[in-house]
């Protein structure tokens, strides 16, 4: 009776001295450089997820409707989901408000994509001026069918009817950003929650020279022209980065900066966070709808 007493406190001072060492039974800690490869690996495998982003801005704002603006906030909020990897399902809702001069300025509406329409509908529409748009805010679902043409311009309204990328040169584009990493670790911060996810912390700078060498072998992938951007600028912004720790995609981005335009400095606040990545989602087309014409309602709205 007397060993069995003194075997069962020896296994419990055991237990408890592993307990208080707090490293025994715990897993090693993984390193910044190792957390940003998975996270490209992870970025360059996810097909569905649930996105809320953010963009606040104050300086002297041009908006393209003869509209000084001095304040403007634009929320995104929806999901992608992607039945195959050349067919992607969106849902969007976009809420802009803004300030100026001539008085406030709102517009909200909501977006779904599917594989043969694109539909929208306006639920709110105040802008100062009066724009030639007969499609107001009436909370009407209108449908616009995909152009099912390869020559077709893939940034109007309702083009996108067949996939504009090979398998290949999706393969290709998934094995370019897992063997890429975007940011330069520059100071570890204690772990935290966001958006219900364990998550690493760390304040990073974007990495200038490989974001441009993704963007010049994107263009040879894609047989596009290359893109104009001054990649080595995005070095003067240092954003804050949270990195789900079970699966290693982003859950939460944040920079807060300024940049120098041609009407003066512009202030900027930018968040965007992400959650049930490769989760199953569900996208549907509203009940009801009115077709019309895409490209025709652009030109007649003076948008195209």
């Amino acid at each position: 009776m007397m060993s069995k007493y003194f075997f069962r406190l020896g296994l419990g001072a055991l237990a408890v001295g592993l307990v208080l060492s707090g490293c025994s039974l715990s897993k090693a800690p993984v390193s910044s450089q190792e957390v940003m490869r998975k996270f490209s690996q992870a970025l360059s495998d996810l097909g569905s997820f649930h996105y809320d982003a953010e963009l606040a801005l104050w300086g002297n704002l041009p908006s393209g409707l003869n509209i000084d603006l001095s304040s403007s906030r634009i929320k995104l909020v929806g999901d992608v989901m992607s039945v195959n990897d050349l067919s992607p399902q969106f849902t969007l809702l976009a809420q802009v408000y803004a300030d100026s001069k001539a008085g406030p300025l709102s517009i909200t509406g909501r977006v779904i994509g599917l594989q043969n329409y694109t539909y929208f509908k306006l639920t709110d529409l105040l802008i100062p001026t009066l724009l030639p748009i007969s499609i107001g805010a009436d909370s009407q679902w209108y449908r616009i069918r995909h152009i099912q043409n390869q020559d077709s311009d893939p940034s109007v309204l309702g083009s996108g009817g067949t996939p504009t990328i090979s398998p290949d040169q999706l393969e290709a584009i998934r094995e370019l950003i897992s063997n890429r990493t975007f940011f330069k670790v520059i100071e570890e911060l204690p772990d935290e929650t966001v958006v219900g996810q364990r998550s690493y912390h760390y304040l990073v700078r974007p990495k200038s020279d490989v974001l441009k060498q993704i963007a010049e072998q994107l263009s040879r992938i894609l047989q596009a022209d290359d893109v104009a951007v001054d990649f080595g600028a995005l070095e003067n912004y240092v954003a804050d980065l949270w990195i789900n720790k079970r699966n290693f995609n982003l859950a939460k981005l944040r920079i807060a900066d300024e940049y120098i335009s041609e009407e003066g400095t512009v202030e900027f606040d930018f968040n965007l966070e992400m959650d049930r990545h490769n989760e199953q989602l569900t996208i549907v087309a509203p009940q009801i709808s009115e077709d019309i014409d895409g490209l025709d309602w652009l030109q007649r709205a003076g948008l195209f």
